[in-house]
């Protein structure tokens, strides 16, 4: 086969080079190629084995601590040495006509021939009629990776990488299943290949991304949030986030962080995604049926001109829900104006859900209908009043809501932030109260599996749990601020926002101070 190479590739020694990927590397279900520089390519190919596919988060100079050498035998880790890659050239190639692929008619001496190793390049006919190529080499120096040199189409060249499914890599060493560096770390293939999971038993906290305030999209160890609010995940296992303070809406798949929507800066425009503005994006939610993400986009204080919901949908940003100069439900959702709305939840049938704080109302989008379910108005002026009175809609009252999560027939729970208070609002429309005497309740997350709900309680700095017999208890977070991994009694949080769990029962955390991603084994 020929393997005849169409690109330059080269890899330096550094672990930090931009990544190149070859024309002919294998695609992945995003459509990026094979990554020579490590982890990515291992990942790439590994990623139908993962739950979250991510990377730990960690200042450089804790690496090094996560992984003694000593802990690191010959046979079970490796560090990545892309020293050992090679620089190819590009050679110059013939029209396809002039291409021989078959040995025994290589009768022109330099003539372009395919010498049937797919581990070279540049196969050139000699003077004796032998087909020759130049040697690269697909070694990624990793014991837990299977390395390929790639021929498909014929000249394309490439290597491939691909992750044995019983190992992670992690740091850029190899790693064997059950493996941890220290408490509450512990390498586990079903929850990621390329982090460490939070272990079991201890209700363990460990970061997934974030660091110092900032802005910075790529691998996690190096990735940056500032003020992260909301955050949702798919059931791809894929991390949406709400950066407030950087007015985008960024994803945390397969071990990197992107901005898949917002160009920075605060304002409000529709449009192509990454050109989009947002105004104080609050909140996210993903519809795993359409694909659809949705935004909360608070506004500041302002009401109606830059408050609404938003949808990222097709590449493109554009208004949802909102714009109009009252609010008065059975009508358009265009005619609905929002005040400060900061949550936004998807059920079923496609139904969306949103909390209009400062109208004291939650409210469900249909179609193209918008009306409230919660949430108590005056007939006249057409506003809202705050309180926590339960009851049916039209009486029932909510003060100042915040975050939303969908339970089974769209029941949907509310962090009713100065009431206090987790409500809960009945596919007929009736609010109850589940729990109370919370301290800053911002957001919840039903969790499927367990009938429980997560409540991020910001002032208290903790992650509570309410079981489904409506008792509450702590699930994570001492209650004084601060930002420590470990058991869940002796985590740390810094003004947690946002609250979400996954299909296998993780739950993610937005710790707003601390500027990070967070994960929790509840188990």
């Amino acid at each position: 086969m020929s393997a005849l190479i169409f690109a330059v590739f080269l890899c330096g020694c550094s672990r930090d080079l931009d990544s190149v990927t070859p024309p002919g590397a294998d695609q992945g279900a995003d459509g990026g190629g094979a990554d020579l520089k490590l982890p990515d390519a291992a990942r790439e190919a590994g990623a139908d084995q993962a739950v979250t596919d991510l990377l730990p988060d960690a200042p450089a100079a804790d690496l090094k601590q996560d992984l003694p050498a000593a802990d690191l035998a010959p046979d079970q880790a490796k560090q990545v040495d892309l020293a050992k890659q090679v620089d190819l050239a590009k050679p110059d190639l013939p029209p396809p006509d002039m291409l021989q692929t078959d040995q025994s008619s290589c009768v022109v001496k330099g003539t372009t021939c395919n010498d049937g190793d797919p581990c070279t390049h540049s196969d050139t006919c000699t003077a004796v009629g032998s087909c020759v190529g130049k040697k690269y080499s697909c070694n990624d120096g990793l014991t837990c990776t299977k390395d390929t040199c790639l021929n498909k189409p014929p000249g394309s060249g490439g290597c491939k990488f691909e992750l044995d499914s019983k190992s992670c890599l992690i740091n850029g060493f190899c790693q064997a299943s059950g493996y941890s560096p220290g408490t509450c770390q512990v390498c586990d293939p079903s929850f990621s290949q390329y982090m460490y999971a939070p272990a079991k038993g201890s209700k363990c906290v460990v970061d997934i991304a974030g660091s110092l305030p900032a802005f910075k999209d790529g691998d996690l160890v190096t990735a940056r949030f500032q003020n992260l609010r909301g955050l949702d995940v798919g059931k791809d296992g894929a991390i949406y986030v709400a950066d407030t303070g950087n007015q985008r809406i960024r994803k945390i798949s397969k071990g990197k962080v992107t901005t898949i929507a917002g160009e920075g800066t605060k304002a409000h425009l529709n449009g192509p995604a990454l050109q989009a503005k947002f105004y104080e994006p609050w909140d996210v939610a993903v519809d795993d049926v359409s694909g659809d993400i949705y935004v909360a986009q608070s506004g500041g204080n302002s009401s109606g001109e830059k408050a609404f919901i938003r949808v990222i949908s097709g590449g493109k940003v554009d208004i949802f829900a909102g714009g109009g100069k009252i609010f008065i439900d059975d009508k358009g959702k265009f005619d609905w104006k929002f005040w400060n709305p900061r949550g936004v939840a998807v059920g079923l049938l496609g139904k969306v859900y949103a909390s209009d704080r400062k109208n004291h109302q939650i409210v469900e989008i249909s179609g193209s209908n918008i009306k409230s379910i919660a949430g108590y108005r005056n007939a006249t002026f057409k506003t809202g009043y705050p309180g926590n009175t339960n009851g049916a809609a039209g009486v029932s009252r909510v003060n100042h809501p915040r975050g939303l999560s969908v339970g089974p027939n769209n029941t949907v729970y509310v962090a009713d932030v100065q009431s206090s208070m987790v409500r809960r609002i009945s596919a007929a429309n009736i609010a109850t109260t589940i729990a109370s005497g919370l301290n800053e309740p911002q957001d919840v997350a039903y969790d499927a599996k367990t009938g429980s709900v997560y409540v991020a309680v910001a002032t208290g700095n903790q992650i509570l749990t309410i079981d489904k017999n409506n008792k509450t208890t702590v699930l994570a977070g001492t209650g004084v601020a601060g930002h420590a991994n470990g058991q869940g009694t002796k985590a740390k949080f810094s003004d947690p926002h946002g609250v979400a769990v996954d299909k296998n029962g993780f739950v993610f955390v937005a710790d707003r101070a601390n500027h990070r991603v967070r994960v929790i084994n509840p188990n």
